[in-house]
Formats: structure tokens, sequence, C-alpha cells
């Protein structure tokens, strides 16, 4: 427009001029981590619903490894342990009676998954097309802009502590967020 950067030359206006940009960015933390345990030995009890495990009295350290999450991780080395499974240990057997982990249902030793940021910008020109008042509008929108990937924790399920036999539990090696897209749109008014 007049005053503005091009705006005494009335065909760097029409290239310059009229375009309206926005942007969003979002940033959250992560949540609450729950885990469960496969081989919790509940008892006979149905009803209990999904059996937690048991905090390990005698694991000393964080339970939280591995620096960030996703660090490490390459396309040669796609899984990496970021949460220790000596922190949990199994449940007693008791047959008769069922027995009650210790574990909170979700969180334990305050173990939070992985938070994320995502950037994204959308930028619009309106043409006048002279005809009945119409007008032509091309928008272009770019999502995830930075291309930053959010890693998922894989299983949060422990098996039994104390052994190496852990599959994925703990794990982060799936990316949960889309990578860089764009589109273009164009439509007319009338």
């Amino acid at each position: 427009g007049k005053g503005r950067l091009g705006g005494g030359n009335p065909y760097s206006r029409a290239i310059l001029g009229g375009y309206k940009f926005s942007g969003t960015f979002t940033a959250y933390s992560g949540s609450p981590l729950a885990f469960t345990a496969a081989n919790a030995q509940c008892g006979t009890n149905a009803s209990q619903g999904t059996c937690v495990p048991t905090m390990n009295p005698n694991f000393t350290g964080k339970a939280r490894i591995g620096g960030s999450w996703g660090q490490g991780i390459t396309a040669a080395n796609p899984s990496k342990r970021f949460i220790d499974a000596n922190a949990f240990r199994t449940n007693p057997s008791t047959a008769a009676v069922p027995y009650y982990a210790d574990a909170p249902r979700t969180a334990p030793y305050k173990i939070m998954g992985p938070g994320n940021y995502e950037l994204a910008m959308s930028i619009r020109r309106t043409f006048p097309l002279h005809i009945y008042n119409s007008r032509l509008i091309i928008e272009g929108d770019l999502y995830n802009v930075t291309n930053h990937t959010q890693f998922t924790v894989d299983s949060t399920t422990t098996l039994y502590s104390g052994t190496t036999s852990q599959g994925t539990f703990g794990q982060v090696s799936s990316q949960k967020n889309n990578p860089r897209e764009a589109q273009f749109a164009a439509r007319i008014e009338f």
C-alpha cells in the first residue's frame, strides 16, 4: 500500500502488496505415563482391572534414563531404552489372595512422556476480478515448519525387572507427529 515498501510505484504495490501472513506456535509438555505389568501376579480376581507394577524398594538413581526423548536414535540404531526396567519388580505370587501393587496409576517416579512444539504458517493474497464483485484468493499453508520430530514411548508395560528381556518397554522409536507438510489452494468467491 501507499507509504509502505515500494508504495510509490503502482506496479510494485500490485506485486508486493495485499498479502496476509499468519502463524501459530503450539508448545506443550509431556503427559504422565501410565505403567502396567504383564506378569503382575494380580491373583484370580478379574474385577481388579489393569495390573500395575510394584516399585522396586531397592532401586536408587533415576528411573528416567537415556537423556532427552529420542536422543541417540538414528537410522542405524532405531531404538533405545529411556526408562530403567529395574525401577520396577515382579509382584509377589499369591494364588489365594490378590496382590495389589504399590505403583501409582500414572507417573511413577514422576516419569512424564515427551513434550513437543509445532510452528505453522499461512500466507493469503486476494485479487479483485472486477466481475460482479468476485475475487480470486490464493493461499498457502506450511505445517511443522521446523520439521521437528516428536517421539513416543513404544511400551509402558513392564514384563519383569532385572533382566534384559523387556521387549520394547521404555523405548522410544516411533514418530508421532507428521513431517513438514505444505498445501496450496486457489478459489474464486462471487
